[in-house]
């Protein structure tokens, strides 16, 4: 099963998003109803909503029926993995990877204020692929804004994309900005790359995955002086202003 590699790299990708920190369990028809007014679809489409920790599904949709002409229960992670498109299983996962390291980069305050935006193929009952739009919003988060549940919409766009590579976008709600079509460009990459010693790499990934400066330097078993004066040359030398826009160029350009 050529799916399973990818499969277990995205479990792996959820849980680190929720770290296995305890969140509310409810999720009321109001909460159900303000993220679909929030998440834009173009066509046929069903929800759901999906804990990262145990990386499953809570709740999916009856419409799913009418798109994939599967029952709700039989939309489980490895039957969804199994049906992905095998040229659009690489292109999920390393999505699924820069959306943690994204939402991982926000402020608490602004997590429910973007939505992760990609496309792929997958088989539905028929033994046809049909292209999906696949939008999410954080659901439950912590104070720390460690994410424990995700709300999302599977649009068919079939009549709107039918043929290339699959995309993906941060679309900035209530007036953030928006991030489009976000690709890998590995010259781009090496060139960034290149700026840093092996230190700073290495620090640049922890920030990217949201470790603060105490906990940087505990792993790397160097000072907190240290670790701020290498933030400094960072910053420095990526030519941003901020670590928030440090780790937006990164994931731009494909660095982590």
């Amino acid at each position: 099963m050529e799916f399973l590699p990818y499969y277990h790299q995205a479990l792996e990708i959820w849980k680190n998003v929720s770290r296995g920190a305890a969140h509310p369990e409810s999720i009321s028809v109001g909460d159900i109803s303000r993220k679909l007014n929030a998440v834009f679809h173009v066509g046929p489409y069903y929800y759901y909503i999906f804990d990262l920790g145990k990386g499953s599904f809570d709740y999916v949709d009856d419409s799913i029926k009418d798109i994939l002409g599967i029952e709700p229960n039989a939309f489980t992670v490895p039957a969804f993995f199994e049906a992905l498109h095998p040229e659009d299983l690489p292109y999920f996962v390393g999505f699924e990877k820069k959306v943690s390291e994204f939402f991982g980069s926000l402020p608490v305050e602004k997590l429910n204020k973007y939505k992760a935006s990609q496309d792929f193929r997958i088989k539905n009952a028929n033994g046809n692929y049909i292209r999906i739009l696949h939008q999410v919003v954080p659901f439950n988060f912590s104070e720390r804004g460690e994410v424990s549940k995700s709300f999302g919409i599977h649009t068919e766009i079939s009549h709107l994309k039918d043929s290339g590579e699959p995309r993906l976008s941060f679309i900035g709600l209530e007036g953030e900005p928006s991030f489009i079509n976000i690709r890998i460009d590995e010259s781009a990459a090496r060139k960034t790359l290149e700026l840093f010693s092996n230190r700073e790499r290495e620090i640049v990934k922890k920030l990217c995955e949201g470790f603060s400066t105490d906990e940087i330097a505990e792993s790397c078993f160097i000072s907190i002086h240290t670790v701020r004066s290498h933030r400094k040359s960072i910053l420095k030398k990526a030519g941003v202003n901020s670590t928030n826009e440090l780790i937006i160029k990164v994931i731009k350009e494909g660095l982590v």
